[in-house]
């Protein structure tokens, strides 16, 4: 096993870690939580570095990040959600966007796949995620009290990066179905 599956796999840990830590009613857990699913979002860098660096790219190393990736934010959705950090019906008009965006991707890249053709991040899906990252992390830092007096830089950092990835969502499907249209041939 490379060692960018292995921080892969530990980013798979941490999300029923960092889920708990967001239901467990004790001074901080929710800054916990914040912090453990922030590290979460770095080990996706960190994996892609090293795996670059020491040429440990492959399929299935690709597919498990990608599935853990959507796994992670699929978890801070449904808290963001459930704990109705975003009003309602943005915060769920907001998740179906970008959860079924990465569905019909995750499928695109399957039809490509049998076709023989690989479908790479590019610079539109890697803004998506960072954007998905910095606004899942800003909101789940407002659940936090001890960090009250900074509750609207959070808050709105985190909603407008938000609706900033569901815009780039829709580009970067856009873009990908159009750059690779002879997978739908």
């Amino acid at each position: 096993m490379t060692t960018a599956t292995k921080i892969t796999l530990v980013r798979l840990f941490l999300i029923p870690i960092f889920v708990l830590f967001v239901y467990l009613n004790f001074r901080y857990s929710n800054l916990i939580a914040a912090l453990i699913y922030f590290v979460a979002c770095v080990s996706d860098v960190i994996d892609g570095i090293v795996a670059r660096k020491h040429n440990q790219i492959s399929d299935n190393g690709a597919f498990l990040d990608a599935l853990v990736d959507k796994l992670l934010i699929l978890a801070a959705l449904a808290i963001i959600i459930d704990k109705n950090v975003i009003p309602s019906p943005i915060n769920v008009i907001v998740a179906l966007f970008l959860i079924s965006r990465d569905i019909m991707m995750q499928g695109f890249r399957g039809m490509a796949g049998k076709k023989g053709i690989v479908i790479p991040a590019d610079k539109l899906g890697k803004a998506k995620t960072l954007f998905q990252m910095v606004g899942t992390v800003a909101l789940m830092l407002t659940l936090d009290e001890i960090l009250i007096k900074a509750y609207s830089f959070f808050y709105w950092l985190g909603l407008i990066s938000l609706l900033l990835s569901v815009v780039f969502s829709i580009v970067s499907l856009i873009h990908y179905i159009w750059k690779y249209k002879e997978v739908l041939k």
